[in-house]
């Protein structure tokens, strides 16, 4: 419950027991944001709820959620007032808009127990030293990252925190052993973070996110001494932030000591080896494939056609009806005067894939490419969370389709190929 004068927190238990909801005063926070002589430096502060916070006996999630946001005035002050008492954590941001519901990305947060009816402090001081870095981009196209989009951080690595990792399901044989599994991680995750030890392990984290210029530079002011994990993972920005695919990840463990007069610390280049993003209009990568018996297929010797690029594996449900949308087009002369194919198996089982595209063969190369696991090859056609598909590429080697399956094969592919020709 919460009004004007107060907050509270009550199970039903406890209002059918007493017939009162007893509301105690908000608590209030303020404090200041001063960093390398700029007080506010582009920054936003927020109360939120901490990191693996403690939900109260007999429940799984929060009674209810908070989180307030405020700009610092010109001196670098700020407040919040009608703060619930209890444990949160108040954070800097260094941008707001969050269109997805996706975490923000919250830096240099302290832990602050709110005391009801009191004022409580906090303050964002000049107290450790500037890292600065630059990010480069290697395999993929530099322009297909925005470092605007996507939270990267410095961590701090704090001891005695339990592995987050989950457990291992490939172990379990049936649903029920699945479901013990994840249900006793879950239960000894919980009975962690809700002990003393927990809660200290909690209180003593620490994250900074690094301020991106757009040409890879990065900055964080701040930062104390200490060993922390660099962790970058841009994703891909032709999606929305509710579909966060990624380009590229890279960690590296890095020390920061006392700064000496003010001296930032520069990390220097790091090297992310990145994927390249399937636009439309944008070149197929020039890939080099092998037939099932061995002969050399390379996608740039059928330029001057169309060309059907067609990803299957054995697993695909819709694989004999896609195969009938593909022999129903090469049915078809004048289509096939201007269109070739070439059928790619991502199989694990070479033997499998072999079988298959001898009893069901289409019009063209049958190519053998391997597991899915080789994900750069299958997304750089546009490809990132299907198992199959095929993507049409234009005379000169240009993506010219999004991934196509079923009834969308025949009529797309037949659509653009009896286009008539521009000149």
């Amino acid at each position: 419950a919460a009004s004007p004068s107060g907050f509270a927190e009550m199970t039903a238990a406890e209002v059918a027991a007493t017939g009162k909801i007893t509301l105690v005063p908000w608590g209030r926070i303020e404090g200041t944001v001063r960093f390398t002589n700029k007080p506010t430096n582009g920054w936003w502060v927020a109360v939120h709820a901490p990191p693996q916070r403690d939900v109260g006996s007999g429940r799984s999630v929060p009674s209810y959620t908070f989180f307030q946001r405020t700009r610092p005035d010109t001196r670098g002050r700020f407040y919040f007032d009608r703060v619930p008492p209890g444990d949160w954590r108040v954070s800097l941001v260094s941008r707001v808009n969050d269109p997805s519901g996706q975490s923000l990305p919250f830096s240099h947060g302290q832990p602050l127990r709110v005391l009801s009816g009191a004022t409580n402090r906090v303050d964002f001081e000049e107290t450790g030293r500037s890292i600065t870095g630059r990010v480069q981009i290697t395999g993929g196209d530099p322009a297909d990252v925005d470092w605007s989009r996507d939270a990267h951080y410095l961590t701090l690595q704090v001891p005695g925190a339990p592995d987050s990792a989950p457990p291992n399901l490939s172990k379990a044989k049936t649903d029920a052993e699945r479901l013990k599994l994840l249900k006793d991680f879950s239960t000894k995750q919980s009975a962690f973070w809700s002990s003393p030890k927990g809660r200290a392990v909690r209180d003593a984290q620490r994250q900074y996110a690094l301020v991106f210029d757009a040409d890879g530079a990065f900055r964080i002011d701040g930062v104390p001494p200490g060993n922390y994990t660099l962790s970058i993972a841009p994703t891909d920005p032709t999606h929305d932030m509710q579909t966060l695919i990624p380009l590229g990840s890279a960690q590296q463990r890095v020390k920061v000591t006392a700064p000496k007069a003010g001296e930032a610390l520069d990390l220097g280049t790091f090297k992310l080896s990145t994927r390249s993003i399937a636009r439309l209009g944008k070149a197929a990568p020039l890939v080099k494939l092998k037939t099932f018996d061995g002969q050399p297929v390379a996608l740039e010797n059928f330029r001057g056609k169309f060309l059907l690029v067609d990803f299957w594996d054995t697993s695909t449900l819709g694989r004999p009806y896609d195969l009938e949308q593909i022999n129903s087009l090469f049915a078809d002369e004048e289509v096939t005067n201007r269109l070739a194919i070439v059928s790619v198996n991502l199989d694990r089982d070479f033997k499998a894939g072999e079988i298959y595209a001898r009893t069901s063969p289409t019009p063209g190369p049958q190519c053998y490419a391997g597991p899915r696991a080789d994900a750069k090859l299958t997304a750089a056609f546009g490809l990132e969370d299907q198992t199959s598909g095929l993507i049409l590429l234009d005379p000169e080697g240009r993506l010219a389709t999004k991934p196509l399956r079923s009834d969308y094969i025949r009529s797309t592919v037949r659509r653009l190929v009896s286009a008539p020709v521009k000149k």
